[in-house]
């Protein structure tokens, strides 16, 4: 059971990230068309429609991975963020909403009202960043710390308790981790169409794409550094030997984040390369596997 929750946590993850920054980084393919680069624009418009098929299905298995795992530790937290979770169920719908719409809007390099749609993925993409990796990264400190009663609900928290909350760096760290990784997993989906593509000029966007990676990863290792540092105890016992497959896939994640710097700046040198195309690839996910065990192990 433990390997497919981890299989199915992974893919979860993976989707969400894509949808999260998914409009932020069509941003930049929304002004390269603008700027006579049509390979940008059809690489655009496919991360587009990526992005709301991801966020479906990162809502879906999101709640098949709640109902597997529920827990009192679980339940006591919903509780305490029932507020925020209701709200943050209109916010999903809403950027969905925008989304398609966007997508909708975008139809070929000849559609009007660019700009008009520059302010739609900003809604888009910020509401979904801002509310989300805060939303879980908070949700994961409680259900770590909730004192469960005997009898009746915990009192959900006020606004004010839930930004005190974020401001603590476990949190905070986390939610930027979870946003780095957004972009990351935005640029590699990118690098994935474009090996898929048997036009030349559609490949060569797998340069900007590795690029976006590139610069996320890179940034991944101070915040995931910090994150370590701010773990409870328990946890980072369990990184450092406690238990031993969590030590094995924490090292090498670490090793194979250092092959990713390598593999997305080869791939910005020769886009052309399907080899290191596809490399890029199968790396970037068996990373989020194996950080994905790491999460479990370190939380049993």
């Amino acid at each position: 059971m433990f390997w497919v929750l981890s299989l199915l946590l992974a893919f979860h993850l993976l989707c969400v990230n894509l949808a999260s920054a998914g409009p932020l980084v069509c941003l930049y393919y929304e002004w390269s068309e603008g700027r006579g680069n049509l390979a940008s624009g059809r690489a655009g418009r496919n991360l587009a429609l990526a992005g709301i098929v991801a966020l479906l299905l990162g809502a879906l298995t999101g709640v098949l991975l709640g109902w597997l795992n529920w827990t009192p530790e679980l339940r006591a937290g919903l509780q305490q963020l029932s507020r925020k979770v209701h709200f943050g169920g209109m916010e999903l719908l809403f950027s969905l909403a925008l989304m398609i719409w966007h997508w909708r809007w975008w139809r070929n390099e000849s559609s009007k009202g660019r700009v008009g749609r520059y302010v739609v993925l900003l809604l888009a993409g910020t509401n979904l960043l801002y509310h989300f990796p805060t939303l879980f990264a908070v949700l994961s400190h409680l259900k770590a710390t909730a004192e469960i009663p005997a009898e009746g609900r915990l009192p959900s928290i006020s606004a004010a308790d839930f930004r005190g909350l974020l401001a603590q760096p476990a949190v905070l760290a986390q939610a930027i981790h979870v946003a780095l990784a957004s972009f990351a997993v935005a640029g590699v989906w990118l690098i994935f169409r474009a090996d898929r593509c048997a036009n030349e000029e559609d490949q060569l966007t797998a340069k900007s794409a590795s690029m976006i990676a590139l610069l996320a990863t890179v940034l991944q290792f101070p915040v995931g550094f910090w994150l370590v540092a701010v773990y409870p105890p328990s946890a980072q016992k369990q990184l450092m030997g406690g238990d031993m497959l969590a030590s094995v896939a924490f090292v090498l994640s670490m090793l194979g984040a250092l092959g990713l710097l390598h593999f997305f700046s080869a791939t910005m040198r020769r886009p052309e390369s399907p080899k290191l195309r596809k490399w890029s690839v199968r790396l970037t996910v068996l990373i989020v596997v194996v950080m994905t065990i790491v999460l479990q192990r370190s939380r049993m």
